[in-house]
């Protein structure tokens, strides 16, 4: 089993530019979300103690879209908190890791 540390439901922004919303893309998904890294903070410019390093595993996504939701529902072990709001920054890497397809991106907490 890849280790996770908390489950997450990810929405995707969708819509007409002048009528935006949310429409949920997965539920109940196992992710691993930890603070990013210093350098990875000064990659994408955010202040220290909002960026966080994201991978989520699941074999039923094709994409993770930039500008998506990702909203906690369970915690477990990770120290978050239920309902914690993040933002994908940028493009998410897809890639196959122990016959498992793992999505690793950079959130922004809101």
């Amino acid at each position: 089993m890849i280790a996770h540390n908390c489950y997450i439901t990810i929405n995707k922004l969708s819509g007409t530019e002048k009528n935006k919303g949310f429409t949920q893309l997965a539920t109940n998904v196992p992710a691993l979300i930890k603070p990013a890294g210093n350098d990875t903070i000064a990659l994408q410019g955010v202040p220290v103690g909002v960026g966080y390093s994201l991978n989520v595993y699941s074999d039923t996504l094709d994409q993770i879209p930039a500008e998506s939701e990702v909203i906690v529902t369970d915690v477990e072990n990770s120290g978050l908190t239920i309902n914690d709001k993040f933002q994908v920054r940028d493009a998410v890497r897809k890639t196959r890791m122990i016959g498992h397809v793992v999505f690793m991106g950079f959130l922004v907490k809101v």
